[in-house]
């Protein structure tokens, strides 16, 4: 039964009138309402002007909606009882009982099938996963296990086809929409419309039933785009038009999902209000040509176009948009419909804009560069390569079917061809830079030497579909590599040797040692011997460095040439490592002493009165040990040992030795902790006039307090610090402690005296050791005048330069150098003379020569006179008799300290003793 316009107008005023009671029976959201007011409204408005088949479709759809609910389905025809045409109408169309069309047309509205399916992108387009609507459609189960194919469900009919158009399209654009008949699970062929989203490999489908009458197949294609709209991952709109599309002819837009908003970038208000929901006025004025040949009046129905535009925003931005549009139906009054769905893709175009940038600048540099740069598009099969040189070929540009042809064997060596085209395929499956030198013609006629760098280029989906490459001539730098072999060779041995001895160095032994120790052919004793030739600063200083390389060549030459049993290489300046293979470590320890024995004898004739010796640490490496740095460890453990022995020849290492080490590294590990904890205390131990018995300075001592009150003395961990690199930092912990003393002194007012601080050897290491310490006088605004710096003779004999520079330099800003302990080492009085030097503290060896006799007390004498005599002050310490002061005031001696005057003090002792009477009174 059908109903003119007049009934269908008067359907609509009674079914608006009613909402309200429809809403209440079917309980529907306040959305759900406002939809459905408005889809009535927008019919009845239709109808008024005449264009009315979609919204009247549109209605339709509603009332089948309302019609599932019970309660509203009986409010609906209890509403229209009155209404004798419109209420046959509504039971027929309703389904209501008693009535065969009306069962028929209910029965079919609750078929209407739209739904979702995810294909795997290949030969068959695999099924992996859809919903509830389209296992019912197409009678398939995935939770049964099987494969379903997309394709074998598709009508016979149409399957050859479909695959055509997929495989040509879906790879090409982002959205497709086809439509096809599908095989139902009864066997009925049921005509489907679908849109195939791309998405990566795989493809989202969305399938709904249209086989049905004309005027419901009008309405259920309404119910398609209803579904799509909520389902479809893409900006979906239905436009209606009639005649040409032009500035007064615009589509009309009657349904959109929020997507489609999204894309556009209005809301649906803001499109409606200020632009009448007419698309081609926010387009781009160049892209509106485009967006209307997507309504061509002419085109036929169910034919598909598409259209790429720009889109001006609401915020002011520009996006871009792919279109496809699909001519659902049209009327015999020449109105038509269309679906459209909406991508943007302002990332695409900005990503193409930017690659066809960078291809003009590529372009550019090839053109200009000596390199040949070179594209190969994997997909077409397409070579490109710069006009100068496809000019020189009498080629062009760009080569199709490079591959296909073989075209690489024109340009490539024969021998070469193999692994060139191995270079490309590798790149082709991997996209890793790959490089290779091959012999090319690229001239056309002779071959040349070339280096090919060629790399993967991946597409959106991560395929490499793109090939980039360059191609570098390096015949000249070929024949330079040629002609350097022989200085290759020269480096390599330069890099593995020491330039003054011709020894191995430190890394080339560590490397030969371990090739030797794998070697089954070698003797079953295995030794590092870890050397230094002592005092070896003494030799650089009186007689030259010429001398002191001397002398390390001709102790390097012992160990050149001696084949696979023994090798050597120098450390630094004079420390050597030597590998020694033996039958038995009683030969091994033989051949060390010979060589000794040998070296000493003859430097001792090359240098006479200056005692030469080694000093030596032995390692046997155990069987299986292949740790080489922990040998070369072991054997300069032993050396130490010796070179602190009283017969400083040799030690063999051993696991007390290792012991007695872990013991040193503790003692340093808790005087660390002692330094920061305040637990080093400093001691005074006065110096006096032994003319005048009075208190004229005073040499500050360290004690570490222990946790039960007692004091350890220097003399149990200083030598120790000295060992493990330490005792700087407790030089300078005593040094500021002493200028805080002072600072203290001098605000209290009392009478201050220069005081004594001891500085190790080690300190020659640290070139801005004078700085160092300068700056921290500065800090406590302590007078130079006031500090005496202690040295010893190794100090002032230090080979590293810069050293003496540091004392003299002190010197000159005003602190007071003295050398301790003068007489202990090698150095003679006429060192003196230029050393920078205030005062030399003569130890108590000297003092207890006096009792022994009369020379002996000459002796002392003279080396009085001589000490005045170059201009220094002496000091003697450790008096700790009356006749031995005596003797030294009679000498012309003026200082002294030691027991008979006073022991080392405590601070607060020290400052009661000898300062208090001097402090201010509020002090």
């Amino acid at each position: 039964m059908n109903l003119d316009a007049n009934e269908k107008k008067r359907l609509l005023e009674v079914f608006s009138a009613n909402l309200a009671t429809y809403r209440k029976a079917m309980k529907l959201s306040q959305e759900e309402f406002g939809a459905l007011i408005g889809i009535t409204r927008q019919t009845v408005s239709s109808i008024e002007r005449g264009a009315y088949p979609l919204t009247w479709s549109i209605f339709l759809s509603c009332l089948f909606i309302c019609a599932g609910h019970v309660r509203a389905k009986k409010l609906i025809l209890n509403t229209f009882a009155g209404e004798e045409s419109l209420s046959e109408y509504l039971s027929s169309m309703t389904g209501d009982t008693g009535s065969k069309s009306a069962s028929a047309g209910y029965g079919y509205a609750r078929q209407v099938y739209f739904g979702t399916c995810t294909v795997r992108d290949d030969d068959g387009y695999t099924i992996v996963d859809c919903d509830a609507s389209v296992e019912e459609l197409l009678g398939i189960r995935m939770s049964s296990g099987k494969t379903y194919s997309y394709l074998a469900l598709i009508d016979p009919e149409d399957r050859e086809t479909i695959r055509r158009i997929l495989d040509e399209k879906i790879r090409k654009q982002m959205v497709v929409c086809i439509e096809h008949r599908v095989l139902t699970g009864e066997g009925q062929a049921v005509s489907v419309q679908c849109f195939v989203r791309r998405q990566k490999k795989m493809m989202k489908n969305g399938l709904f039933d249209i086989t049905i009458t004309q005027v419901t197949g009008e309405m259920l294609k309404k119910r398609q785009v209803t579904g799509l709209l909520t389902t479809l991952p893409v900006g979906v709109a239905v436009f209606e038009y009639q005649g040409r599309i032009g500035r007064e002819n615009v589509p009309e837009i009657y349904y959109a999902n929020e997507t489609f908003y999204k894309v556009i970038g209005h809301t649906s208000e803001q499109f409606a209000s200020i632009h009448n929901n007419s698309l081609p006025e926010i387009v781009a004025p160049d892209d509106v040509k485009n967006v209307n040949r997507l309504f061509d009046p002419k085109a036929e129905v169910h034919s598909v176009s598409e259209a790429e535009f720009r889109v001006n925003r609401f915020d002011g931005s520009v996006a871009w948009v792919h279109c496809n549009a699909l001519v659902v139906s049209r009327n015999a009054d020449g109105m038509s419909l269309v679906s459209c769905a909406f991508t943007e893709i302002t990332k695409r175009i900005n990503a193409e804009m930017s690659m066809k940038h960078q291809l003009d600048h590529y372009r550019q540099l090839e053109e200009t560069s000596d390199d040949i740069q070179f594209g190969y598009n994997i997909v077409d099969d397409r070579m490109s390569i710069p006009n100068k040189f496809a000019l020189a070929l009498g080629i062009e540009s760009v080569i199709p079917r490079f591959m296909e042809k073989d075209l690489l064997k024109k340009f490539v060596h024969e021998e070469d061809y193999d692994a060139c085209v191995e270079t490309m395929s590798h790149a082709k499956e991997t996209g890793e830079n790959m490089k290779g030198e091959y012999r090319l013609r690229l001239d056309g006629k002779e071959y040349r030497w070339c280096r090919v760098n060629v790399i993967g280029a991946k597409d959106d989906d991560g395929n490499i579909t793109y090939l980039y490459g360059r191609i570098a001539q390096i015949d000249e730098e070929r024949k330079i590599r040629k002609e350097r072999s022989n200085d290759r060779m020269l480096i390599n041995r330069l890099s593995s040797t020491d330039r003054l001895t011709g020894l191995y160095n430190r890394t080339a032994f560590r490397a030969r040692l371990q090739e030797t120790l794998s070697d089954p052919e070698m003797e079953p004793v295995h030794a590092v011997i870890y050397c230094d030739i002592n005092d070896f600063s003494y030799i650089n200083e009186k007689y030259g460095y010429p001398a002191g390389d001397r002398m390390l060549r001709e102790f390097a030459a012992m160990f050149q040439r001696k084949g696979k049993k023994c090798f050597a290489c120098r450390i630094h300046s004079d420390f050597f490592l030597i590998y020694v293979n033996g039958e038995s470590k009683e030969q091994v320890i033989a051949k060390l002493r010979s060589w000794s024995k040998v070296f000493v004898e003859h430097q001792m004739k090359a240098y006479p009165g200056i005692d030469i010796q080694l000093s030596s640490g032995v390692y046997f490496l155990k069987k299986n040990d292949r740790d080489i740095p922990l040998a070369m460890d072991n054997a300069n453990l032993a050396r130490k040992q010796a070179k602190n022995g009283q017969d400083n020849s040799y030690c063999i290492y051993s696991e007390e030795l290792r012991a007695q080490r872990n013991h040193e590294q503790t003692i340093a590990g808790e005087i660390q902790n002692a330094i920061k904890n305040n637990k080093i205390e400093v001691f005074f131990q006065p110096k006096f006039s032994l003319e005048t018995k009075e208190l004229i300075g005073a040499e500050a001592l360290a004690r570490w307090l222990m946790d039960d009150g007692t004091y350890r003395y220097p003399a149990d961990f200083v030598p120790i610090l000295e060992k493990t690199g330490h005792v700087t930092d407790l030089d300078f912990c005593i040094y500021t402690n002493v200028l805080q003393a002072l600072r203290n002194w001098k605000k209290a007012g009392a009478r201050l005296v220069p005081i004594a601080v001891n500085f190790s050897k080690n300190n020659r290491s640290f070139l801005k050791f004078d700085e160092r310490i300068s700056r921290l006088a500065e800090q406590y605004g302590v007078e130079s005048r006031y500090i005496e710096i202690e040295v010893n003779e190794e100090m002032l004999l230090a080979e590293k330069e810069g050293t003496s520079d540091s004392i003299r330099d002190l010197q000159n800003r005003g602190f007071k150098i003295t050398l301790d302990d003068f007489g202990s080492g090698k150095e003679s009085l006429s060192m003196l003379i230029n050393a920078p030097v205030n005062i030399v503290k003569i130890g108590r060896t000297f003092l207890q020569r006096i009792g022994q006799g009369e020379m002996e007390q000459n002796y002392v004498r003279c080396m009085c006179d001589m000490i005045s005599s170059v201009k220094k002050e002496a000091v003697f310490e450790g008096v700790e008799t009356k006749e031995q002061a005596d003797f030294l005031a009679g000498c012309g001696f003026t200082t002294a300290q030691g027991y008979l005057f006073e022991r080392p003090i405590p601070l607060e002792e020290f400052e009661n003793k000898y300062l208090k009477e001097h402090f201010l009174p509020s002090a």
